[in-house]
């Protein structure tokens, strides 16, 4: 996590951060568990006052994967939502 200075009149603090996981095979867990690090990065700085609600910084996930056969795995929860749920009746 970097905290930087955000320009503006109020100079107050920009966060980024970067979340780095190594794959060595395709895990279909990935994306939900990516999605649970991610939102519980943002509870904490919520819980510990480093931010208010609305000024949450961008979360840029990344997953590494250094396997020999290619990733397989859904690289997004919308794809592991069935279909169903998703139209309307």
């Amino acid at each position: 996590m970097w905290r930087l200075r955000a320009d503006g009149a109020d100079s107050s603090w920009a966060y980024a951060l970067v979340l780095l996981e190594f794959q060595s095979g395709s895990d279909g867990s990935m994306a939900p568990r990516v999605l649970q690090h991610t939102a519980m990065l943002c509870h904490e700085l919520l819980r510990g006052g480093s931010v208010e609600a609305g000024q949450l910084p961008p979360v840029l996930p990344v997953v590494l994967h250094n396997g020999e056969s290619p990733w397989r795995a859904a690289r997004d929860v919308g794809e592991l939502i069935a279909p169903t749920w998703i139209t309307a009746h």
